[in-house]
């Protein structure tokens, strides 16, 4: 005798269809939206972290540029002696003080902005400027407004001033490239920069102090030169948040 199943049926009406299809389409949004949520969340808190890894990689960068530039022109100095525009009289010249020297060198990049005083309130405790230090404004000007300025590509890249070359390995003449590759900007745009003028050996400048500190420096983050231009060698100090790597 055949019996019947009592398994419901497999059919569904339209309408129970429908009612499914529109819980579907309710908890996909839901869904949607929370991972929305909480990938923002994510994000929110990522951003922070993101800056401050970029920032501290802008820094490193800048700081083993300028180491490089400092070795590139302490071995320049040994080989060549002072920078000068015309690097074929060098050797011929009575005195260096009849050449053309070579106040700045700067790579390429924007010059960067001169802050508005020297910024004493940043000296670290202990830390005091020499008194002969100009803390206005225009102890800063010459960074950006020495006409005796020069790229620094010319000089440690390539022998774009004609400097005698070297005969006799280091020390006998220009024995470069000193710089492996084009110097370009620092990680903020601006142009790093180096008061070459007052390295030893050159006569003093007048108004100028006679033995002055010698700074490779890039302006930093906040794109403003805060340090001043001349400052004694046996009391000189980094202002603001400048990067430098001093040669003398």
């Amino acid at each position: 005798m055949a019996t019947r199943s009592s398994a419901a049926p497999r059919h569904t009406t339209k309408a129970s269809l429908a009612g499914r299809l529109q819980s579907v389409r309710g908890l996909s949004l839901l869904e949607v939206t929370i991972m929305l949520v909480v990938l923002m969340a994510l994000v929110g808190a990522l951003i922070p972290v993101v800056s401050d890894s970029i920032a501290g990689a802008r820094l490193v960068r800048a700081r083993n540029d300028l180491s490089q530039l400092a070795v590139a022109l302490a071995n320049f100095q040994r080989d060549v002696g002072p920078f000068v525009f015309d690097g074929s009289r060098l050797r011929e010249a009575q005195t260096v003080s009849s050449l053309q020297v070579v106040d700045e060198l700067v790579s390429d990049g924007d010059l960067p902005e001169l802050a508005d005083d020297v910024p004493i309130a940043s000296l670290a405790s202990g830390l005091f400027l020499d008194p002969s230090v100009n803390t206005s404004s225009a102890s800063l000007r010459p960074w950006t407004s020495t006409p005796t300025r020069d790229r620094m590509d010319l000089h440690l890249r390539v022998n774009g001033r004609a400097y005698i070359e070297a005969s006799s390995g280091p020390g006998s003449g220009w024995n470069g490239p000193y710089i492996s590759k084009p110097v370009t900007a620092d990680p903020w745009g601006h142009a790093y920069l180096a008061n070459t003028g007052f390295l030893r050996g050159l006569p003093p400048r007048a108004g100028w102090c006679t033995r002055c500190a010698v700074y490779v420096i890039s302006a930093g983050p906040n794109g403003l030169i805060e340090t001043p231009f001349q400052q004694p060698i046996a009391n000189a100090n980094v202002l603001g948040d400048d990067l430098v790597v001093r040669i003398q």
